[in-house]
């Protein structure tokens, strides 16, 4: 009888893949990738150790003919999902990059009344005003729009969610929309999902990355 030819791991990985027979290395690979995780290797190890044990535990695996995850596992999953959030990168984001071009070309055409009063809020006013860190042209005539309402029309607005909305005065007002826009010009070069203001958007990026974890542990064992 003639023997078959040996395969190389890479001949025999892409075959069990093509059959749907994947490894939990692989999952941590997928999810790594579609989610611009940073430091890679290390994260692919964190979710490949993390799914290795839930199923030596017999948190997940096959029963009668059925997968399941039991809830400690997806308890298990929704930390994963929390941890690996520092690490997930927001990079040339086309919805950052919109967001920006649109706040930035507001705060460039009008100046915004902020009294003297409130301008105490901010610890050297004169020096941050004229920092980078500031976009916004401040001006001490009472006919333009105030920063509260420019906040105000901000958070409920199209880019609410980037914002928290707990600002109660004028001074912290101004130096959120700024944080803000900072951030939106920042995500063009890649910055974490830790630095988002916004509660909404960091919890809706963890459920997503939870889901995505659950969603592809069924898939390889319902093919394994």
């Amino acid at each position: 009888m003639k023997e078959k030819p040996k395969r190389s791991y890479r001949e025999r990985r892409k075959e069990a893949e093509t059959n749907g027979r994947r490894s939990p290395s692989s999952i941590a690979r997928d999810i790594v990738k579609e989610f611009g995780i940073s430091r890679k290797t290390r994260n692919v190890q964190i979710i490949t150790e993390t799914i290795n044990k839930l199923i030596s535990d017999g948190e997940i695996g096959r029963r009668d003919g059925q997968s399941y995850v039991s809830n400690s596992a997806e308890t298990q999953f929704l930390n994963l999902a929390k941890e690996l959030e520092k690490d997930i990168l927001v990079e040339n984001s086309p919805e950052a990059a919109s967001a920006y071009k649109d706040i930035k070309g507001r705060l460039n055409r009008y100046k915004y009344y902020l009294s003297k009063e409130d301008r105490k809020e901010i610890t050297d006013f004169r020096a941050y005003s004229r920092s980078s860190e500031n976009q916004i042209n401040f001006t001490l005539d009472r006919k333009n729009m105030s920063v509260d309402k420019l906040y105000s029309d901000l958070v409920r607005g199209e880019y609410g969610y980037l914002f928290p909305g707990n600002a109660t005065h004028p001074g912290e007002m101004a130096r959120e929309i700024n944080d803000v826009v900072g951030f939106l010009k920042e995500s063009s070069k890649g910055t974490s999902m830790e630095n988002v203001y916004g509660r909404e958007v960091k919890e809706r990026e963890i459920a997503r990355l939870y889901a995505t974890l659950e969603v592809y542990t069924y898939r390889w064992l319902d093919n394994n």
